[in-house]
């Protein structure tokens, strides 16, 4: 299993226009529809909102390059490019 957290660092004001514009488009449902997806949230920091947390679980690492090169992940360094000032990735692999 891997576990992948995302820390997004968005410009201020926008964490939850963020959130929203990757909702209301689809790419967030389109993520959790990826096979080998089992979790795909986000959250918001509790003391600065626009501090976005994406937790991720996946099947393995193959489910997780697949996602990784999918066309809805370019749309979404789109929509980051707009919302995100910066972003921390770490993964986790859990045998």
């Amino acid at each position: 299993m891997i576990y992948v957290y995302v820390t997004y660092h968005c410009k201020k004001g926008m964490g939850k226009a963020f959130v929203n514009a990757l909702e209301e488009s689809g790419l967030a449902a389109a993520c959790r529809n990826d096979a080998g997806n089992i979790q795909y949230r986000y959250y918001f920091g509790a003391d600065d909102p626009d501090e976005v947390v994406l937790l991720e679980k996946w099947e393995d690492s193959e489910s997780l390059a697949l996602h990784a090169a999918h066309p809805h992940m370019k749309d979404i360094g789109a929509c980051k490019e707009k919302y995100v000032d910066t972003v921390e990735i770490v993964k986790l692999q859990k045998a």
